[in-house]
């Protein structure tokens, strides 16, 4: 995450459950709580300055990706990187029977 001034509000929450606290001590997401999920916070906020996506993307979430959103949080908020960074690993080379 790139340095931000001390005082700064962050404009966006990662999504990453490990995502470090900002200087009020707000977690990203906190598996299975959302009151303590800073991203489901700014995602169902009312107030314009807190909203996440902001006012000026010009973007909402609909009530279905909210739900989905709020499943995964409630479900634990499983993660895995993406396969394309993930070190490949060489499988064993199969054996063969005899006459194959």
């Amino acid at each position: 995450m790139a340095s931000m001034p001390r005082n700064a509000k962050p404009s966006c929450v990662s999504i990453r459950r490990k995502a470090p606290s900002n200087d009020d001590g707000d977690i990203a997401i906190t598996p299975g709580d959302l009151t303590k999920s800073e991203l489901w916070q700014r995602i169902t906020t009312d107030d314009k300055d807190e909203v996440m996506p902001p006012p000026k993307a010009h973007k909402t979430l609909t009530a279905t990706q909210k739900e989905t959103l709020k499943r995964w949080i409630e479900q634990g908020a499983p993660y895995q990187k993406h396969w394309a960074f993930e070190a490949p690993i060489k499988p064993p080379v199969p054996t063969l029977a005899a006459g194959e």
